[in-house]
């Protein structure tokens, strides 16, 4: 791995004279970038050992003028993801989303929809159905056209089907798509992001980026299939690499989609790390301070927590809060107290705020078509719900809490999800259930 640790060392240094350049041409035009004026190398930690989260830096803050969600009212903004079905979400809750996105594009993970259409045709260009489409994509759009909302894009930040060698060059800077480096086209498409903003009337400080979403396991991080593998972690553990060389690679990946997007953007762009809630199998055990390390340590502004429940996470009132409030260890798995843990103790070393909280939080994720989530008992279902929004509103936990947002809430709202598909005394369970969703998710009084 001595080549890929030079290379990397070149790549942070090549980024830093690239800000400080950004700089300079930013305060030339009379402006300065949002935020920190040098998103290179790592801050040194503030003298105090226990610094107060209120007198820190927030890399959200920029996007919340008034302090508060302008439709929820509270200070964690609440929302909801995947979903196009607007009208249930205000008919349940009172309101608009103060916070909402996801999978954008047309499910095509090539090169040209990750970067918003063909290079060659400039920074302006945005092809439609790419996944830089974001003020037409049906998950974004209502948040791109909401004054003061934030919009949380997902999606890939290299193409599906890759063969694992393509991966390891990426992160290399050894590779080429159609002679056209991985940082070009990155920065191509923050050029792009943020032409889309700009024509949406959203401000870049209001977005979340959420890239390779679920990176631990198979939903937007695959390489091509080997032996009927697609996991990355598992196809190098196959050939050979250790865990800490894998992590390295998946961190250097991570680090150019961030970085090249800020140069593109002119400015930072908040990104959330957001790994699935529970470890595949065969797939290294991380935790969230190793998933950021060095490399991500100025770069990541939330640490994602998904909240999913099934019966089994669910079976008694200690594995639940397991799932919630403990530090992932238990349960082997990602949770909210194992974000929030880690988001304090990187405050700490930072000098900054970390945010934490949920992009996902559905007690039936979207897959209730599936009868083997609901074969056990769903009893401690409406108390899981309170229990998600008690750690979260905490007062000790709030100053870093940036949101909770609805998972597909045309399956979290509708009393009939479940109708046919479990018990009845389940249905009964699950109707108790879609009431504290609502009660809890609901505008501040």
């Amino acid at each position: 791995m001595t080549d890929l640790r030079a290379a990397l060392t070149k790549a942070h240094a090549d980024f830093q004279s690239i800000a400080d350049a950004a700089q300079a041409a930013a305060q030339r035009a009379g402006r300065a970038l949002e935020g920190d004026a040098d998103p290179g190398p790592d801050p040194k930690p503030k003298p105090d050992p226990d610094p107060n989260p209120g007198e820190l830096e927030d890399w959200t803050a920029a996007g919340m003028p008034r302090g508060v969600g302008p439709q929820h009212g509270d200070e964690i903004l609440r929302g909801y993801m995947a979903t196009t079905a607007f009208e249930d979400y205000e008919r349940a809750c009172g309101c608009l989303p103060d916070i909402g996105g996801g999978l954008t594009g047309r499910g095509d993970w090539t090169w040209e929809s990750i970067m918003g259409g063909d290079y060659a045709k400039g920074p302006k260009h945005i092809e439609p159905g790419s996944m830089v489409e974001w003020d037409k994509a049906p998950n974004t759009q209502l948040m791109m056209k909401t004054k003061d909302c934030w919009v949380v894009p997902h999606g890939p930040g290299t193409p599906g089907n890759l063969p694992f060698e393509d991966v390891v060059a990426i992160a290399k800077n050894r590779y080429r798509h159609n002679g056209i480096s991985n940082p070009d086209m990155i920065a191509r498409r923050g050029e792009r992001v943020a032409e889309v903003c700009r024509r949406a009337g959203k401000p870049l400080s209001q977005v979340m980026e959420r890239p390779w979403h679920e990176f631990n396991g198979t939903t937007k991080f695959v390489v091509k299939p080997e032996g009927g593998d697609d996991n990355f972690w598992r196809v190098g553990l196959k050939k050979g690499y250790k865990p800490e060389d894998l992590l390295e690679i998946f961190q250097e990946l991570f680090a150019q989609f961030v970085e090249n997007t800020w140069k593109g953007a002119g400015q930072r762009v908040c990104m959330a790390l957001s790994p699935q809630m529970q470890n595949p199998a065969g797939v290294p055990d991380w935790t969230y301070e190793q998933l950021v390390g060095d490399r991500l340590l100025n770069l990541i502004a939330m640490l994602c927590s998904s909240v999913h429940f099934n019966p089994d996470r669910a079976k008694d009132e200690q594995r639940m809060k397991a799932w919630i409030e403990g530090d992932g260890r238990e349960v082997g798995g990602f949770t909210l107290g194992g974000a929030l843990d880690a988001a304090r103790r990187l405050t700490k070393k930072t000098g900054r705020v970390w945010k934490t909280g949920t992009l996902e939080f559905s007690p039936v994720h979207s897959n209730s078509a599936n009868p083997n989530l609901f074969k056990g008992s769903m009893r401690l279902y409406p108390a899981s719900v309170d229990a998600v929004y008690n750690f979260i509103e905490d007062p000790k936990n709030r100053p870093h809490m940036f949101c909770i947002c609805m998972h597909a809430p045309h399956n979290c709202f509708n009393e009939a999800e479940l109708n046919g598909k479990t018990s009845e005394e389940n249905i009964a369970f699950w109707h108790q259930t879609v009431e504290r969703l609502k009660a809890r998710h609901r505008k501040a009084a």
